[in-house]
C-alpha cells in the first residue's frame, strides 16, 4: 500500500525538472488509488499539496506569460487560503484541468528544501 509520504516524494521528484500541474499531482494520486473517479481523487490530492505546503517543500501558484517567457508566479497567501482556493477552483473548473482541459487549477514549484528531499528520496530508491 502506498503512503501519503510516498506520493509526496513522487510529486517532489517530478518537480526537480519542472513545475508540476495539479492535474499531474492528481494523476500520481490516482495511480495509487483503487478508484479512478476524479471526485474520489480531489481530497487526497489536495491533502498531499497541503502537507507539502505545510512542510515548506513547495509553493503553489500560476504560470504567467507566454512562449519562452512563461514563469511561475507563487500565490502570496497562507497555506489555508491556498488549499481553499485550490478546492474552489477544482470545483468551479470541474476538475484539475477544467472542463475544456485548458484551465489549470494551479501549479506547484519545489522550494530548495523540496528539491533536496526529492534528491535524497531518489538516492534512497537507487540504494534499495
Amino acid at each position: 500500500m502506498t503512503t501519503k509520504n510516498q506520493i509526496a516524494a513522487e510529486v517532489l521528484q517530478r518537480g526537480l525538472d519542472d513545475w508540476v500541474s495539479l492535474a499531474e499531482v492528481a494523476g500520481v494520486v490516482r495511480s495509487h488509488s483503487v478508484s479512478p473517479d476524479t471526485a474520489d481523487v480531489m481530497l487526497p490530492t489536495i491533502g498531499v499539496i497541503e502537507e507539502l505546503l505545510n512542510k515548506g517543500l513547495v509553493k503553489v501558484g500560476d504560470l504567467v506569460g507566454s512562449g519562452n517567457q512563461i514563469r511561475f508566479q507563487p500565490w502570496e497567501v497562507s497555506v489555508r487560503a491556498a488549499v481553499d482556493e485550490i478546492e474552489k477552483r477544482w470545483l468551479e473548473y470541474g476538475g484539475p484541468l477544467g472542463r475544456d482541459g485548458a484551465n489549470d487549477v494551479c501549479w506547484i514549484s519545489n522550494t530548495q528544501e523540496g528539491d533536496e528531499l526529492a534528491r535524497r528520496c531518489q538516492e534512497d530508491e537507487r540504494e534499495a
